[in-house]
């Protein structure tokens, strides 16, 4: 499945916290990709721990040991494919990068941003 054909399936999900949310966004392109699981090693997400992560701004943290789970080595150049946590505007956002940004859901759906207005603070090659 290509990137473009990803995101037209899911750009009819509903939002729903610890179930279709940033981080379940990317980490089923990682499965779809890698057939590996990021969110396995938390035994899933749910609604409570989403929150949890969320509030107590621990999303870096915990993508960063769901990715090294799976093995997924990490990435200075980030390219179309990868994946990422990234801020955009005061918010951390697990995100994919397209050839021109990064894409993310959030409670509107999937979101598009440039990269110019984003800073990546960490990603990781998916190959």
């Amino acid at each position: 499945m290509t990137l473009p054909e990803y995101v037209q399936a899911e750009c009819g999900k509903p939002f729903r916290l610890g179930a279709e949310d940033c981080a379940h966004f990317v980490a089923r392109w990682v499965q779809e990709r890698t057939g590996r699981d990021g969110l396995a090693i938390f035994g899933g997400l749910d609604r409570d721990a989403a929150d949890d992560l969320v509030s107590r701004k621990r999303l870096l943290r915990s993508f960063f040991e769901g990715c090294r789970s799976i093995g997924l080595p990490r990435a200075e150049d980030p390219r179309s494919g990868d994946v990422g946590v990234i801020r955009c505007g005061n918010r951390h956002r697990c995100a994919i990068r397209s050839e021109s940004g990064w894409l993310y859901r959030d409670e509107t759906g999937v979101v598009f941003v440039t990269a110019a207005l984003t800073k990546p603070l960490m990603a990781w090659r998916v190959a």
